[in-house]
C-alpha cells in the first residue's frame, strides 16, 4: 500500500485501513510523524492475502489542525489458471482480466480467452519472455494490448496469431524472435514500439497496417533478411535506426497515401531508404486479356522492378485464396497465365504484396 502525508509542521499520527470492501475491516497502525513541512512517501506491505482477490485500503492521517483520508484505493493480487499443463497468471483489471505470467512446457501455446466469465485483454510485460522452446502462441480475440517484451528472447517462436482487436506492440515485443518468418499485424494496430521486430532475422516481408501512427526506435534494427515493408496507409513518424544493419530492405507505399518522399519519412540521414511506389494493376485493354493459346491470362503493369503474388479464389464469400505466381515488374509488366483456369467453373483473381 503506497499514500503521500505532508504532516504541515505538526506532529501526526496516520493508519491505514484495509480489507476485500471500501468497509475496509482491518487497521494498520504506524508510528507518528515528526512534524515536518514536505510530503512524506508512505508504504506498508501486506501479508497473507489470498489469490485472485481485489483489496481496498485508505490512509488516514489526523493531527491538532484535523484529520482527513485518501480516496478508496485498490489492487488486485494474480489468480492462476491451469490448462493441459499450461498455467497462467493473472489479475483482475475491474471488468477484464490481464495475463501477467506463464510457465510451462512451452511448444504451442494457446491464451485462455476468459476467467471467471471475465475477457482476457491484456498481456503484460515480458509473460513469455525468454521462454526458448515457445514454438506457436494463439490468443483470443479479445487482447487489445501487447506488453513490452511480451516475446522478447524466443528464439525457437515461429507462428504468432495476433488477435484482430490488437492496437498496441509494445517496446521489443518480439525482438530476438529469429524464427519467425512471417506475422500478420491486425488492422486496427495504431504503434509498433521500440525496438519490436529487433534482431528477426528470418523475417523477410511485413505489411504495416493503415492505422499505425509511429514505429518507434530501433524497431527493424538487425533484421537482416528483411526484402519488403508494405504499407496500407499514409506514412507514420518513425524513431530512430530502425533499418540499422538492414541492407536489403525497401519500403512501398500504396497510391493515394500521403507523406511519402524519395526516403522514408523524409530523413535520408537517418534512414536512407527511398519509399516505392507499390501500384501493381491488371491491364484489361491491351488486348492480352482473356484466353490466348488456350490459356486464360493477362498482363500486369506497375512501377518497375515491385514484387507482388496473383493468387486466385473459386469461393469469394470463404476468403480462400490460393497463390499462384511470385512475380516482379522487370521493367515495369509481366504476364500471368492460369493453364488450369478450365478446371474450374469460375475463378476469381487478386493481386498482393508478398
Amino acid at each position: 500500500m503506497t499514500g503521500t502525508l505532508n504532516p504541515n509542521g505538526l506532529p501526526t499520527i496516520y493508519y491505514w485501513q484495509w480489507g476485500t470492501s471500501s468497509s475496509y475491516g482491518n487497521t494498520l497502525p504506524a508510528p507518528p510523524f515528526f512534524p515536518v513541512n514536505s510530503p512524506l512517501y508512505l508504504n506498508a506491505d501486506l501479508w497473507g492475502l489470498s489469490m485472485d482477490t481485489t483489496y481496498h485500503y485508505q490512509l488516514v492521517a489526523s493531527n491538532s489542525a484535523g484529520s482527513v483520508a485518501t480516496a478508496d484505493l485498490s489492487f488486485s493480487t494474480p489468480g492462476i489458471i491451469s490448462t493441459q499443463g499450461h498455467v497462467f497468471t493473472y489479475v483482475r483489471d475491474g471488468g477484464t482480466i490481464t495475463i501477467t505470467g506463464y510457465s510451462g512446457p512451452g511448444g504451442r501455446v494457446t491464451v485462455p480467452n476468459a476467467v471467471g466469465g471475465l475477457p482476457v485483454t491484456a498481456i503484460t510485460n515480458s509473460v513469455f519472455g525468454g521462454l526458448t522452446n515457445l514454438t506457436g502462441v494463439s490468443f483470443p480475440d479479445t487482447v487489445t494490448s501487447l506488453g513490452d517484451g511480451t516475446f522478447s528472447g524466443c528464439t525457437s517462436l515461429q507462428t504468432v496469431m495476433l488477435p484482430p482487436k490488437l492496437t498496441w506492440i509494445g517496446d521489443y515485443s518480439f525482438a530476438v524472435c529469429a524464427g519467425i518468418t512471417n506475422i500478420i499485424i491486425p488492422t486496427g494496430v495504431t504503434n509498433i514500439g521500440e525496438g519490436a521486430f529487433s534482431l528477426c532475422t528470418s523475417l523477410t516481408n511485413l505489411t504495416v497496417p493503415g492505422n499505425v501512427a509511429g514505429i518507434g526506435d530501433y524497431a527493424f534494427e538487425v533484421c537482416t533478411n528483411l526484402m519488403g515493408l508494405y504499407f496500407r496507409g499514409n506514412a507514420p513518424s518513425v524513431g530512430l535506426y530502425i533499418f540499422t544493419n538492414c541492407d536489403n530492405v525497401t519500403v512501398y507505399y500504396l497510391p493515394g497515401t500521403t507523406g511519402w518522399g524519395p526516403t522514408f519519412g523524409g530523413r535520408p540521414a537517418v534512414l536512407g531508404r527511398p519509399a516505392v511506389l507499390w501500384n501493381p494493376q491488371v491491364q484489361t485493354g491491351d488486348g492480352m486479356f482473356g484466353v490466348q493459346q488456350n490459356v486464360f491470362g493477362f498482363n500486369i503493369g506497375g512501377t518497375p522492378d515491385i514484387p507482388l503474388v496473383v493468387e486466385a479464389s473459386t469461393n469469394l464469400a470463404a476468403q480462400s485464396w490460393v497463390p499462384l505466381q511470385s512475380s516482379t515488374l522487370t521493367n515495369g509488366s509481366v504476364y500471368f497465365s492460369d493453364p488450369q483456369w478450365t478446371n474450374f467453373p469460375g475463378r476469381f483473381y487478386r493481386i498482393r504484396s508478398p
